[in-house]
């Protein structure tokens, strides 16, 4: 599909050799017609023109002024000789009417009515600018306050959100805290589980020494009482009431911590 020509390739894209493209009209001097001023549409013309016969020899005796020297004074001028003057005479003739026209309107036009200058304020229209301008001031002011106070709601939720994030750290400090009390209870309980099998474990080899029939002194070297465990039979020995030579064999015999199957 072949894109339409716009209104500048329409009128003037003959210059640029575009095909279909508008050119303008010179009148014939001899038929009064328009006429393309194209060098074919010309020649055409002439050759069909119905007052060719009548065309004025002026015209043809301006074109030849320069070659009246050559000694030739009867020679008919050439197409392009004729299309210059003709585009030239309707120029002219165009001109010509423009004025001419312009003139008539002007003398033809009622006469201007003389405005009336009066010295007096124009309240209503100074009054309807104060108007305007005391709604234009109210309308910005009525924006300023709203803007206003949405800052003041944004800053307000801000405010918020910041005190719940504390908050949120403090708690999560505080489970922190109770997860490392957590742990140090544990390993703390851990240990006291290896010491007590350790000395439950001690206990039971002790007491199956004694049932083979190995002496004390030999299970005192074999298997000797750790004196961290001594120090603490000793202190439960006397919250007790219990001497310590009494604990003591109640801990060689396995009586008093673990009960025997």
């Amino acid at each position: 599909m072949v894109k339409p020509l716009n209104k500048e390739w329409e009128f003037f894209g003959h210059k640029y050799r575009v095909p279909g493209a508008k050119i303008d009209k010179v009148d014939c001097k001899a038929c009064h017609k328009q006429v393309a001023a194209a060098v074919n549409r010309l020649q055409s013309h002439m050759r069909i023109c119905p007052a060719r016969s009548s065309y004025p020899t002026a015209l043809v005796n301006s074109i030849n002024v320069g070659s009246s020297g050559s000694g030739v004074s009867d020679t008919i001028p050439t197409t392009s000789e004729l299309i210059e003057q003709a585009i030239r005479d309707g120029k002219i003739a165009e001109e010509q009417v423009t004025v001419t026209n312009a003139n008539v309107i002007q003398n033809n036009a009622p006469p201007m009515k003389k405005q009336r200058v009066s010295t007096r304020p124009r309240s209503s229209t100074s009054s309807a600018n104060i108007e305007s301008a005391m709604n234009v001031d109210n309308a910005v002011h009525n924006s300023v306050e709203q803007i206003n106070e949405r800052r003041l709601e944004v800053e307000e939720k801000r405010l918020q959100l910041e005190i719940k994030r504390d908050q949120r750290e403090e708690i999560r400090e505080q489970l922190s805290l109770q997860l490392l009390k957590a742990q140090v209870r544990k390993e703390t309980l851990l240990a006291e589980k290896e010491e007590y099998e350790a000395k439950v474990l001690l206990a039971l080899s002790r007491k199956q020494l004694r049932d083979q029939g190995v002496s004390e002194e030999e299970i005192d070297r074999i298997l000797p009482i750790p004196s961290s465990q001594i120090v603490t039979d000793r202190t439960s020995a006397t919250d007790t009431n219990v001497t310590p030579t009494e604990s003591s064999r109640l801990d060689d015999t396995g009586e008093g911590d673990v009960e025997t199957d």
